[in-house]
């Protein structure tokens, strides 16, 4: 789950955008990686979203992005 996700129009790059709240029911902790960063605007620093390219967040051009985030376990299980 991302708590959190929304971002200003001219935030800085690495602006926190949100958190992610990830589970696995074997335990341990899994990493995240984004599959789609919706067009080079956001990465995964430390399981927050933050902005990765502030020169594409335009709310007039879009007021919302979709983005896919993959989650993989110890035993290389992934989910998107």
């Amino acid at each position: 789950a991302l708590m959190g996700g929304t971002i200003q129009e001219g935030s800085p790059n690495g602006s926190f955008v949100g958190n992610f709240l990830v589970y696995d029911e074997d335990g341990g902790v899994p990493t995240l990686s984004l599959v789609d960063n919706a067009g080079g605007r956001f990465a995964i620093s430390n399981n927050n979203l933050v902005v990765a390219d502030a020169n594409l967040l335009d709310f007039e051009v879009n007021q919302s992005h979709s983005i896919t985030v993959r989650a993989t376990d110890a035993g290389n299980a992934t989910f998107d």
